[in-house]
């Protein structure tokens, strides 16, 4: 039984989605031993063409786009049933209004939008097909963000972002 009003099949879905999203971390984090610190301590800037190229790295990013886009989904999934106010979705919204407005957003609430930055990065997710310079200017500012971002960091945010969902799903009583 869930908490709210959530079919079977709603249900059902959203349970496959977090197993999935469980397994593409675990995929990530046994990787992680293969890669070396010296590797995963690097941002996207400072990768080499053989780091970029190198079999275990790509699979690690796979694997962490993977499990972000499964995060979404939960997400989106969650939010349409509960109407959620203050949604991973909302934030993710008033961060890049903000940076369209030239404000500088807190470091700790992209952070926790970081699965909805990294699905938007990996699949050049458009909002809108003709942004203004304002829609431009925050996806540019979001995209230097991840960028300067360790991928054993990226790694961590990724988890804590799995530990929030989580929570979420145990509280709605689908897991």
């Amino acid at each position: 039984m869930t908490h709210r009003n959530y079919t079977d099949g709603d249900t059902l879905e959203i349970k496959e989605l977090w197993e999935v999203a469980k397994n593409y971390l675990a995929l990530a984090d046994q990787l992680k031993g293969k890669l070396g610190h010296i590797l995963l301590s690097k941002t996207i800037i400072n990768l080499t063409i053989d780091d970029r190229l190198n079999e275990n790295f790509l699979m690690f990013s796979a694997h962490l786009a993977s499990c972000a886009i499964r995060l979404c989904t939960i997400d989106e999934k969650l939010d349409s049933k509960n109407n959620t106010r203050n949604s991973a979705k909302q934030l993710y919204g008033r961060i890049k209004l903000a940076i369209g407005n030239d404000a500088v957003p807190d470091n700790e609430e992209i952070i926790s939008v970081v699965y909805i930055i990294l699905r938007h990065n990996v699949a050049h997710i458009e909002e809108d097909k003709k942004p203004d310079n304002s829609q431009i200017k925050s996806r540019l500012y979001l995209q230097q963000w991840l960028q300067d971002v360790p991928k054993e960091t990226l790694f961590d945010y990724m988890k804590n972002s799995c530990e929030t969902i989580k929570s979420r799903l145990i509280v709605e009583r689908i897991i």
